[in-house]
C-alpha cells in the first residue's frame, strides 16, 4: 500500500516506519500540517495515518477542509491523538471522514497492522 503517515513526533515516526517498510508498504512521511495537507490534495494514497497534534494545522482542520473540498470521500484516514478524545469529538472525526481513531497510549504496532490489512481488504 502507498501510505502517508502525517506524524510529528520522532519516535511514533521511526517505529511506523519500522515496521510498515518491513511489510513492504511504500511510505512518504510528513511531520507538518500545511505540508500534509498540499501533498494529500496533490497525491492520492491508499492510506493516510493522521496524527492531530501537528504543527501549523492540527489534524482535526486537515481533516476539515478535506472533507469540505470531498477529498476525504476518496481516502482512507486513520486518526491517531495521544489526546484524551470524548464520545462527541470521536463522533465528529467520524462524520468528518475519519476511518478510525486510534489512541497513542494504547497503540501496538499489532493494531496498526491490523487495521493497515482491514483497509487493504476493503480496497481490494
Amino acid at each position: 500500500m502507498d501510505i502517508l503517515i502525517v506524524e510529528n513526533e520522532p519516535g511514533m515516526k521511526k517505529a511506523f516506519n519500522l515496521v510498515l517498510n518491513s511489510e513492504g508498504h511504500k511510505l512518504t512521511n510528513i511531520s507538518d500540517g500545511k505540508d500534509a495537507l498540499r501533498m494529500i490534495e496533490e497525491n492520492k494514497y491508499d492510506l493516510i495515518l493522521l496524527d492531530l497534534g501537528l504543527p501549523s494545522l492540527k489534524g482535526d482542520k486537515i481533516l476539515k477542509k478535506l472533507s469540505d473540498k470531498g477529498i476525504v470521500k476518496e481516502r482512507k484516514i486513520v486518526v491517531i491523538t495521544a489526546s484524551p478524545l470524548d464520545e462527541k469529538e470521536i463522533d465528529k472525526l467520524s462524520k468528518l471522514g475519519a476511518h478510525s481513531i486510534l489512541m497513542k497510549k494504547e497503540l501496538k504496532m499489532q493494531i496498526i497492522l491490523d487495521k493497515i490489512n482491514e483497509i487493504q481488504g476493503e480496497l481490494d
